[in-house]
């Protein structure tokens, strides 16, 4: 049975990308939206079995227009579609009801192997976990994160790992090193601070040789 999807993407030349590889694979586009609000409007009344939702829209986007869809179903399948991840805006998305993640441009095979396992399982995120993470954010909301990235952070994230792991863990398991710089200082006073006691040391120096 073939399974409905709707596109929500404001590049048309990207929707189209996403429609071909789809279609051929046996899924059927039901409908197709260029903001925020258009996919709400279509979600509603369309009901797709899946939803492939661009961030980065004019007017709503689409972490926003996730929270409204989410609201209205909230057994509702989305995947986020962005050309740049950062760690705060994917944990964002994980918060609102994003199941996953791909990233532009696509990788062919990457692209089907997520839709295909959205659809397929059923998985839960801890809540707990993901509001410490948000929080982490709050002050590294540009830190770069890979497709790669994404999905060790998801295993690490869903429910049956609930008490398995804390913010560190997985900031260090994603080879994230900043948080140890949260509490020491960075590299640039280290070396600020070096300069000044090495100063203060010849100064010692030269007042013992006077």
């Amino acid at each position: 049975m073939s399974r409905k999807v709707l596109l929500v993407e404001d590049a048309a030349t990207v929707r189209l990308m996403q429609r071909k590889i789809l279609e051929e694979n046996n899924y059927i586009i039901v409908g197709e939206a260029s903001n925020g609000v258009e996919a709400i409007e279509k979600h509603r009344a369309l009901k797709p079995d899946i939803t492939i939702l661009d961030i980065t829209m004019p007017g709503m986007d689409g972490v926003t227009a996730l929270k409204y869809i989410k609201g209205h179903k909230p057994d509702a399948k989305v995947i986020m579609c962005s050309a740049h991840w950062t760690l705060k805006n994917v944990v964002e998305a994980l918060m609102g009801g994003a199941m996953d993640f791909v990233s532009k441009p696509f990788q062919r095979d990457r692209f089907l192997f997520t839709v295909n396992s959205a659809l397929d399982n059923e998985w839960t995120f801890d809540t707990e976990l993901l509001s410490a993470l948000a929080d982490e954010c709050e002050s590294h909301e540009d830190l770069p994160i890979s497709q790669d990235q994404i999905s060790e952070l998801i295993s690490y994230v869903v429910d049956v790992n609930a008490g398995h792991f804390n913010v560190g863990d997985i900031l260090e398991k994603l080879g994230f090193l900043y948080q140890e710089s949260m509490f020491t200082e960075s590299a640039l006073d280290k070396i600020l601070n070096g300069q000044e006691k090495i100063i203060q040391m010849l100064d010692l120096i030269l007042q013992k040789l006077k």
